[in-house]
């Protein structure tokens, strides 16, 4: 009277089971409650009600963070490259190179250089530890739990969002978004 999902289903079960007796057999706990505070923050994190919320306020916060926090940075850095630039300019112009040559390693090179460096480096140095601090404290994977459902409605998975936090942090700061 089994049809063929029975058996796998039965299957699958009995090997559950046999892992489970295994696992019992070789670990043993002196503390039971060794997981209920990670359990508690779960239950939170990860609740209908509060885990959307908190997890919109954390991520939101980090990104003004990053932006409003790397203005500074990439102003002084600016300021810095500019001035560099300047006296790379003048020390061009007073040796007697073509002004191509100024024009390409000074105005080109030096300059693209320059403002790549001030306008990328600052976010990504705050952007990214924060998000590692995040991922070291098993946040990203509640987060990616979370947008799971909402993704595989779009044929996709909850840890994509991760991803697209990643690009809205990073177009957010170069202005595009």
């Amino acid at each position: 009277g089994f049809d063929q999902s029975k058996i796998h289903d039965s299957i699958v079960s009995t090997l559950v089971k046999k892992a489970e007796d295994i696992g019992n057999k070789c670990v043993k706990l002196d503390n039971k409650a060794h997981d209920a505070r990670d359990r508690k923050i779960d239950k939170i994190l990860t609740s209908k009600l509060t885990g959307i919320p908190i997890m919109i306020l954390l991520l939101a916060g980090i990104l003004w963070l990053t932006i409003v926090g790397a203005n500074y940075p990439s102003q002084w850095l600016t300021t810095g490259f500019l001035k560099i630039e300047t006296l790379l300019s003048k020390w061009f112009l007073s040796t007697s190179l073509p002004l191509w040559v100024e024009g390409v390693l000074v105005q080109g090179l030096f300059k693209t250089l320059g403002w790549v460096v001030s306008v990328m480096l600052p976010p990504m140095a705050i952007f990214f530890p924060l998000f590692t601090i995040l991922e070291d404290l098993g946040y990203l994977p509640r987060v990616a739990f979370n947008m799971d459902k909402f993704f595989k409605k779009a044929g996709s998975h909850g840890k994509q969002s991760l991803t697209m936090c990643l690009r809205i942090g990073q177009t957010k700061k170069l202005g595009t978004f």
